[in-house]
């Protein structure tokens, strides 16, 4: 049903509603976090729509496929769906895709070109690498993956890196063979009819750039751009704003320079602090309500970010209540920070069997992930970690894909590779180095060559040169049907024509893992084919689908997947975007809170501080911060302090547990019956006793030792006075100690 323009603008706020009707000219909208900024972009271009802006002369630019697809939900529920459908709503990858497919003539490539994934572009410069036989220990595939990656988001193509700080630098650090490597990678790419990530940024900045008539094409269609999230944009996608509008066009950006948090993917802050700089007629609206946090979080937000220079003021407020203290809590070791962390989600949530599906624990690196898991596994917390590893990065799906992307563009080399063995046909690694070497001697793709016996037969057996036809007569088979059948129907046939779920029909847990993945990954096909068709009335193709999941983010995969009844686990970084009741920052000490990085002299204090309010602003309700002050690292302990952000919190709206009180108040395990302080038990002689000759313990038996409190026994191995027990101490986490020298005290309850 369309709305009336009053009935969009209804329930903003004043600076909601002044962000919304105020269209024209360059608009920089500064957004605090939780203050609807979302809702806002939405309803402005619902207004748009409504006052008669044509929906194909609307472009919005996200950094999610999830905040995309959210945006056409809602514009299609206030207007239509049809004008909802012709927006171009869709991140800076996917849309510049979009315009590379229908430009592909004035840029050297085929359209059915695919998309290589960070995995990909390491194995191919890995093979490249082989190739120059360089010492893979110096040169090292994911950092030459990461060094390229940079250069093109800094537009630096092979030629131009040659004479800039960045040869210069390989050449001090002895990896001038890196332009070599690059310019090969480039090359091969385009053999292969391929595209990495940076290559649709890249490839559309220099087509608009070096082509008058294509930019004029986009800019005079494109009359009306927007832009969230603008902070997180990197320079290369800043110029090709600036390439596709001039200092009086309809632009429009959105976002927070609080939360500019991702300089080592290439994101510049410059971007949103100078907008006002680039466009000097902007319009500045600051939506500076915060609905999501309570008064006490949002007041101790403030007071941190404030503590920043490189900023743009301004002052966030809520209208929700004052709330609960932030806990501020020290702990000795980062076992014990685990520890109390179980123990605070086990009595406060289920043991009063309430959800635990709002809860998240934020830490600053993935390796801090490991005692926060041990933890809950001890206490039988259900979590899960995110971003650790990708869905569509397993190798049961990548092998499902390679196949489509076969049918797609069958000169992509990685996805030859992948499954030329797969299900097994005995085609092995010595078969599969011949046919690099005649693919690589005579600049064709494998397919190339396997398309064409005549290439091989002089090298490979005949027996091999059989299995090779079986292989290429399947693909054809497939390629066949690529265009015909629907996107349901296409993987259909591919599992009827190669057994591939056969191949975990197994006992082995981890193949019924596999195959449950890859039912999910079928079903996901069938919804994608169903929705669709709902929604534009177009009967897609596997192509379609393909394009679909080719330029998700990590992102996307987490905010799919957070409702379900489990502790969340995941860095800051992959938290951003998202929102929880109750949220623990752990590992707030100085060794992680700032990170500082030894290659790099800049500062980045301010970075690290806007990290942390990241952090601090997810929480709706209850925020926990801990730290540990003593961190083993290999064969030695070091003593931190708390971070230094946290004292920039305030006192008022804070709760510091420091670590003496924490002995004496918080000191506390969980056995089967009631809840156990050390001071209860200690020299209390009618229930506790030294142990002696060990029979006077068990498992399950409660212990105190000396250094490491209150325990229970896992289990005892061996014998005599080689008696070991393990035990699970509750703020120092599991011990195996040999009992004759452990001077334990048994508990007699």
């Amino acid at each position: 049903m369309r709305q009336s323009e009053s009935k969009i603008i209804e329930d903003l706020n004043d600076s909601q509603k002044e962000a919304v009707i105020n269209y024209n000219g360059p608009v920089l909208i500064l957004a605090g976090a939780g203050a609807g900024k979302t809702r806002v972009i939405t309803h402005r271009i619902a207004y748009m729509l409504l006052k008669g802006i044509k929906p194909y002369n609307i472009m919005a630019l996200t950094f999610t496929n999830k905040a995309a697809n959210e945006m056409k939900t809602r514009i299609a529920q206030m207007i239509n769906e049809r004008d909802a459908q012709q927006l171009w709503i869709g991140t800076f990858h996917s849309i510049f895709n979009k315009i590379l497919k229908n430009e592909y003539k004035h840029i050297d490539y085929l359209p059915n070109y695919t998309i290589y994934d960070t995995e990909d572009s390491k194995n191919l410069i890995k093979k490249i690498i082989n190739e120059l036989q360089l010492d893979t220990n110096n040169y090292k595939p994911d950092k030459i993956q990461s060094r390229i990656s940079k250069a093109k988001n800094d537009i630096l193509t092979p030629t131009g890196y040659y004479s800039s700080s960045y040869y210069e630098e390989d050449c001090k650090h002895n990896l001038k063979k890196i332009i070599d490597i690059y310019s090969i990678y480039q090359s091969r790419l385009k053999l292969l009819n391929v595209m990495d990530f940076d290559d649709l940024l890249l490839n559309t900045y220099l087509l608009l750039k070096n082509n008058n008539q294509i930019r004029e094409k986009y800019k005079t269609r494109f009359k009306y751009i927007m832009v969230d999230e603008y902070q997180d944009t990197n320079l290369l996608q800043y110029k090709i704003l600036r390439l596709l509008t001039d200092d009086n066009s309809n632009i429009c950006v959105v976002g927070d320079d609080s939360q500019s948090i991702y300089s080592f993917r290439g994101a510049r802050i410059e971007n949103i602090l100078n907008f006002k700089n680039d466009y000097n007629k902007c319009k500045i609206y600051t939506l500076n309500i915060n609905y999501r946090s309570t008064k006490i979080i949002v007041d101790a937000s403030n007071l941190l970010i404030s503590k920043n220079v490189n900023r743009l003021e301004k002052e966030i407020t809520t209208i929700n209540d004052y709330g609960e203290k932030i806990t501020v809590l020290e702990a000795d070791t980062p076992n014990e920070e685990a520890e109390s962390i179980a123990n605070i989600i086990k009595n406060n949530y289920l043991k009063k069997n309430k959800s635990v599906k709002e809860i998240a624990i934020l830490y600053r690196t993935n390796a801090q992930s490991r005692v926060l898991e041990e933890a809950m596994l001890s206490h039988n917390i259900p979590y899960k970690v995110y971003g650790a590893f990708s869905f569509y990065q397993r190798k049961e799906i990548k092998d499902i894909i390679a196949y489509i992307r076969i049918c797609i563009n069958p000169d992509d080399n990685e996805a030859i590779e992948r499954i030329i063995n797969f299900p097994p046909r005995g085609i092995g690694e010595a078969t599969l180095e011949k046919l690099r070497h005649i693919a690589y001697t005579n600049e064709k793709s494998l397919w190339q060559v396997i398309n064409d016996p005549v290439s091989f037969e002089n090298v490979i057996s005949k027996i091999t040169q059989n299995k090779l036809l079986v292989f290429r007569n399947t693909i054809k088979q497939l390629q066949a049907k690529v265009s015909v059948l629907n996107a349901t129907e296409f993987i259909q046939f591919l599992l009827n024509l190669v057994p591939i779920l056969q191949e975990y029909n197994t006992n082995n847990p981890d193949d019924l893992s596999r195959k449950e993945n890859l039912e999910e990954f079928i079903t996901s096909i069938y919804e994608f084919t169903q929705k669709t068709i709902e929604h534009t009335n177009i009967i897609p193709t596997i192509i379609d689908f393909y394009e679909s999941i080719s330029l998700l983010t990590q992102v996307d995969e987490i905010k799919d997947d957070t409702d379900n009844e489990k502790v969340k686990l995941m860095t800051v970084h992959c938290a951003k975007g998202l929102e929880f009741d109750t949220v623990f920052i752990a590992g707030a000490s100085s060794k992680y809170f700032p990170l500082t990085n030894k290659f790099v002299m800049e500062d980045n204090t301010e970075e690290e501080r806007r990290l942390f309010y990241v952090a601090l602003t997810r929480a709706r309700k209850k925020v926990y911060i801990t730290y540990a002050k003593n961190i083993s690292s290999y064969n030695y302990t070091e003593e931190y302090k708390p971070s230094f952000f946290i004292s920039e919190l305030g006192k008022e709206g804070v709760d510091f547990i420091t670590h003496n009180t924490k002995k004496t108040e918080m000191d506390i395990f969980y056995n089967d019956k009631n809840l156990l302080t050390l001071q209860k038990f200690q020299g209390n002689s009618d229930i506790v006793s030294e142990v002696s000759e060990y029979g006077n313990i068990k498992i399950g038996s409660n212990v105190i030792h000396q250094k490491f409190g209150i325990g229970k026994i896992i289990s005892i191995q061996g014998h005599g006075d080689d008696t070991k027990a393990i035990i699970d101490f509750s703020l120092n986490g599991r011990k195996t100690l040999l009992l004759k020298y452990a001077k334990l005290k048994v508990i007699y309850e």
